[in-house]
């Protein structure tokens, strides 16, 4: 919703809804950064601390789920706009290591300096494991993370350190702290499930006045919101309550079969509808209504819908060309 209205910015609709809760929308990387190191916890904790799966199989399991569809993408916004730059960018892109880059302005597809910080996640995640080896140590490392967040925006991210239009959000020791909240609760996972499970209207309603207590802090407690550090902080605790109350609400509301399937295709439709928008406006399909609100509303529909059906046929063509390239690899072998 937030990517539809800024490119086009010609929707009259800045109203209240979107002066004060659309932007906010951007911080949901946020959140998505804690559920990546919760879900990732799930998966391999257990298998690298234990070292039943070598590290090298990791990195070939996550890299094969990711690379085949953002090389598509990669290649196809190469293709739409050619130039020394883009060719640059997407070589970039392409090692998947673009995260690394200092003040990387990306425009290949610009969207997922997100990824960027994922896939700096991936590459750090056995070490990640160490750090979570027992509570003491995780906490220990939580600490130290939400210290060198606050050094970053009080000393680091200064003048002196990094270059005009610096965006703090795309550096990962920044972001740290999120990852390390998801593995956290993952260390904790079955004892906030029995909590919430006894308490759940009262964790409900706790996350909703938080939620609220988020939109209103700079009112409510001025002397909380005088550091930029301040509102991640804020964001930090009110994402890792959402995610406590999905732990212990198995089987209700937020896991249900929509999100399961969404969720198999997320990634998909985050670098997708960026595309699928530009095909949009040039379909002029973004402005079907006379009244703007309808016209906005029908253009993100549209753009969900197109990324989904985008989405799962990338993800057939790529698993059938998985399959045929199984298939002639003896044969060129032989």
């Amino acid at each position: 919703m937030l990517h539809v209205k800024n490119p086009l910015n010609v929707y009259d609709i800045s109203d209240g809804f979107y002066q004060t809760l659309l932007p906010s929308f951007s911080k949901f990387v946020f959140l998505f950064m804690i559920i990546s190191g919760f879900a990732m916890c799930c998966g391999y904790y257990d298998k690298i601390s234990t070292g039943s799966i070598p590290v090298s199989r990791f990195y070939e399991t996550r890299y094969a789920r990711i690379w085949p569809y953002f090389v598509l993408l990669v290649v196809m916004d190469v293709m739409v706009s050619p130039s020394f730059s883009s060719f640059m960018e997407a070589f970039a892109d392409l090692t998947l290591c673009f995260g690394l880059l200092p003040n990387a302005d990306i425009s290949v597809i610009g969207n997922g300096w997100t990824l960027g910080i994922i896939f700096l996640f991936y590459m750090l995640f056995p070490f990640f494991c160490f750090l979570l080896k027992n509570k003491r140590r995780a906490w220990m490392a939580m600490t130290v993370s939400v210290i060198f967040n606050i050094c970053c925006t009080s000393y680091f991210f200064d003048n002196n350190h990094v270059i005009d239009g610096f965006n703090i959000e795309t550096n990962f020791i920044f972001c740290a702290m999120f990852f390390l909240a998801g593995g956290i609760l993952f260390l904790y996972r079955n004892s906030i499930s029995k909590v919430v499970e006894k308490y759940r209207w009262g964790v409900a309603i706790l996350c909703t006045i938080l939620t609220v207590a988020y939109f209103f802090r700079k009112s409510i407690l001025p002397v909380l919101d005088c550091h930029v550090s301040t509102a991640y902080i804020w964001l930090l605790i009110l994402f890792s309550s959402w995610v406590c109350y999905a732990i212990g609400t198995k089987g209700r509301i937020l896991n249900n079969s929509a999100m399961k399937f969404l969720s198999r295709i997320s990634m998909e439709i985050y670098l997708t509808h960026a595309g699928v928008f530009r095909i949009v406006e040039r379909l002029r399909l973004n402005d079907l209504f006379d009244t703007d609100w309808f016209s906005y509303i029908a253009t993100v529909i549209l753009v969900l819908a197109g990324s989904i059906v985008f989405a799962l046929a990338a993800k057939c063509l790529l698993d059938l060309a998985g399959k045929l390239a199984d298939k002639l690899r003896p044969k060129a072998e032989a």
